[in-house]
């Protein structure tokens, strides 16, 4: 099983690590795992080594960038041409042989597919954007869309198997205790989880830090979650060990735990969000990636979020309304959002994807 991703200060963590969490559940069902990365500034390929598997690295070093004429909209994520990339990835691997191919990359489509694909290789994309074709046999969105069982018509082989929906969720196995658990929440809110992402680019977290003085009337304890790469880290840390109710968390590996603690959480869109709704917990979510806006949009209609828009648009205030709403006016809707999170994952028949991918029988696409 080979599992082609990418990580950098522009596209964060969430896609390696949605991989490594499929990658710890597939090496659990018998597999082995290698992951093949660019060794991108800024890039979280650590972690891979980390949790025990084998990480082939493709130097970015002396490259010109060559994908500013491709047409797709994350084109930049790649500092080559798709055809490169795939001719790379070729050289490194050294025609070792591999039954799968699991790509999580918006910068590659079908021509890089093609390229790589071999008589015995299959492949698998995990995608969200439904913005270009795939050449693959199975494709993963698991996002929630009002669309989502048509969003892929036409970009895959009429033979694809689609594994759409939140149901496909690629969770960290410390999810697993909290299956048969329910914690619905309502008011008084006595701690709320903040987190935008490993990376926060969009500087939210120091945004929603600023508030906490103007708050200070409500007896609320703070979580502050930051990865090891963000560039605020030292500042935001600095910060919250001026207050006595403000915990500061870097690179944390029980996400789980703080989520089913918290009674609120502020946070970004992507991934992170629907972690949240699995553990029942209501959120304010700024869009910080335009990726984010067509799932947090979803989300919002399902009710399981207060969406504050693109993050250009959130001030200091949006943030102080929007909790102080919740504090003071929201016992009900709280408890309606923390219903409407859980019942997302009302589902049956879910697929085991280690046992589809073990017992997949080749077709002709």
């Amino acid at each position: 099983m080979l599992i082609r991703v990418d990580s950098s200060l522009e596209i964060g963590s969430g896609h390696i690590i949605r991989c490594l969490n499929l990658a710890k559940k597939l090496h659990s069902n018998g597999f082995t795992v290698a992951f093949i990365c660019r060794d991108n500034v800024g890039g979280y390929q650590h972690l891979v080594l980390n949790e025990g598997f084998e990480l082939i690295l493709i130097t970015t070093e002396n490259y010109e960038v060559s994908s500013k004429n491709d047409n797709l909209q994350y084109a930049a994520w790649l500092p080559v041409s798709q055809e490169k990339d795939a001719c790379d990835c070729q050289d490194a691997i050294e025609n070792r042989m591999f039954d799968w191919l699991i790509v999580d990359h918006y910068a590659l489509d079908c021509r890089w597919q093609n390229s790589m694909r071999s008589a015995k290789l299959r492949i698998m994309v995990i995608d969200d954007l439904a913005d270009r074709k795939h050449q693959c046999d199975i494709l993963l969105d698991q996002n929630f869309y009002i669309d989502m069982e048509d969003r892929y018509i036409n970009l895959v082989p009429k033979k694809c198997v689609t594994l759409l929906g939140p149901q496909y969720l690629l969770l960290d196995q410390q999810y697993e205790k909290y299956q048969n658990v329910k914690k619905i929440r309502s008011t008084p809110i006595s701690k709320i989880l903040v987190f935008f992402g490993a990376v926060d680019l969009a500087h939210q977290t120091q945004l929603v830090l600023d508030t906490i003085p103007d708050l200070r009337k409500y007896a609320v304890t703070w979580d502050i979650v930051v990865g090891s790469n963000n560039p605020q880290r030292n500042a935001i840390k600095d910060f919250c060990e001026q207050f006595e109710n403000i915990r500061f968390h870097c690179q944390v590996r029980n996400m789980s735990e703080l989520i089913f603690d918290a009674d609120l959480a502020i946070g970004a869109g992507g991934m992170s969000g629907w972690e949240r709704c699995k553990l029942g917990l209501p959120s304010i979510t700024t869009i910080v990636a335009d990726n984010q806006i067509e799932a947090t949009e979803s989300a919002e209609q399902l009710g399981v979020l207060y969406n504050l828009g693109h993050y250009h648009q959130v001030t200091k205030s949006s943030y102080i309304n929007a909790i102080h709403r919740i504090l003071e006016h929201s016992e009900g809707r709280l408890k309606i959002m923390s219903e409407n999170c859980y019942n997302i994952f009302k589902l049956t028949n879910v697929l085991d994807i280690p046992n589809l991918l073990k017992n997949y029988k080749s077709v002709e696409i």
